[in-house]
């Protein structure tokens, strides 16, 4: 199976991000695909907290300004989603949303189901044009 791994880097207030794609086997358990992942992003040894935030695992280090994400492909419409957890702006709303999921339909649009920051345990679907400045 494959795992995506995205380690996000808050550099004097700016946001930096590496990314690696790596395979591993199916019979591989989730405490090596994390020792798998912090040895990719170079934090072996390191400390912190381990999440699961729904289609993804989240590692925050202690006592250091990054976050790294580890998706893993156990999703038979994989190719149909975007990898892993973006941001955007919803004039409508008037607030940055959190996206959880994007998918493309049967007719090749986009949709994206997110949260508000002010109401982050409702999902609301958007569709790409209904939101602006997308960040990574």
């Amino acid at each position: 199976m494959k795992i995506y791994i995205q380690l996000w880097i808050s550099i004097s207030g700016e946001a930096k991000v590496r990314r690696k794609d790596l395979e591993v086997s199916y019979e591989t358990t989730d405490s090596q695909i994390r020792r798998v992942a912090k040895k990719a992003m170079g934090l072996t040894g390191v400390r912190g907290i381990w999440e699961d935030i729904g289609d993804c695992l989240r590692f925050r280090p202690y006592g250091i300004c990054q976050e790294m994400h580890v998706a893993i492909n156990t999703n038979p419409f994989w190719d149909r989603q975007v990898k892993l957890y973006k941001t955007a702006f919803s004039p409508m709303f008037n607030e940055y949303v959190s996206i959880t999921h994007a998918y493309i339909d049967d007719d090749g649009r986009w949709l994206f189901y997110a949260c508000l920051a002010s109401e982050p345990d409702h999902e609301i679907i958007f569709r790409k044009e209904e939101l602006e400045n997308f960040v990574l």
